[in-house]
This record gives structure tokens, sequence and C-alpha cells, in this order.
């Protein structure tokens, strides 16, 4: 590949339902390959069109910050993401190329929708849901894109290794 890169973002994800005991290891490790060594993989494909200025980011998920009962293996994939994140903005920071984790809550997706079909009311699941949010609505891609087209922008170019909420207060109402 020639040229330079100014943004790149890892943005894919996939889940399993099932508590940490149940979990199958061949579940726990897909669910790591893709959302853990994926976002590995993608930086070291375009590490030699990095440049100066650049930016990473990481679609991670407040589930790596608290845990989830019954995502385990999508939980700890997160929550190694983040981390991953603040490692290489340790390791880049000498090249000037930052690394940032965004962490939304329930995002209206269809792979939220998946979960609220597995309950046996999933309108009422889907409302208990909302219910866990202080501004009182799922999040929308379009909400998460506004927090990553900003730390893509040159106006956040003092911000690296940051693990940044998109959530509607939903961390903040978690005990």
């Amino acid at each position: 590949m020639t040229g330079s890169v100014d943004v790149l973002v890892h943005c894919a994800a996939v889940s399993v339902f099932g508590k940490t005991l149940e979990t199958s290891e061949e579940d726990f490790e897909r669910v790591l390959r893709v959302n853990l060594l994926g976002a590995v993989n993608l930086v070291k494909a375009f590490d030699g069109q990095l440049h100066a200025g650049a930016s990473i980011i990481f679609i991670a998920s407040i589930n790596g910050i608290v845990g989830a009962p019954g995502l385990s293996a999508y939980a700890a994939s997160k929550g190694a993401l983040i981390t991953l994140g603040r490692t290489l903005a340790l390791e880049l920071a000498e090249r000037r190329i930052r690394v940032n984790s965004v962490c939304p809550a329930s995002i209206d997706t269809a792979m939220l929708q998946a979960s609220f079909d597995r309950q046996a009311n999933p309108a009422e699941a889907r409302e208990r849901n909302i219910g866990r949010h202080p501004l009182g609505r799922l999040g929308s891609p379009e909400d998460v894109a506004n927090l990553v087209l900003f730390l893509a922008s040159d106006e956040s170019s003092w911000i690296t290794g940051g693990t940044h909420l998109v959530d509607g207060g939903a961390l903040i109402n978690r005990s």
C-alpha cells in the first residue's frame, strides 16, 4: 500500500451471549480474534502509512469498563481493547500518532436489537434498557460518529490515550 493515512478506526465487533463459566473457549477466541486482534492487525497493516498527526480510534464499550453479566467474552475483549489503546498511545506518541478509545453504551443497532429479541418480551427489554440511560433514550450510530469525527480532527490534537464515553449517562447510573 502507498500513500498516507490520517485516520484509522477499528469498529468491528462480535459478541456471544453467555456467562463466563458457560462460554466456550472457541467463543472466547472468536470474540477476542475480531474485537481485539482485529484492531492489532489493522494497526499493523497500516503502520507504514500512519504519519505524524494521524489518529487511531478504537470503538470499545462501557462494558469494557464495568463488565457485563452474560457478555463476558465481549466485555473482556473491549476492556483489553481500551488497554491496547492506552499502550499504543504511549508507544506511538514519539511519532505524534494519537490513539483513543470510544466507549458507547447502548447504541440502537441490529446487535443490540438481537439482545432484546432473546428476551421473553423484546419491547419491555428495550424500555428497561432505555431506563438505564439518564438521558432517556438509546444512542444512535450518529452519536458515536460525532465523537469519532472530533477525535479524528485536528481539534483534538492534544488528546491521546483517552477512554471517551458516549453513553447518555449510563456509566454514572451504574453502581
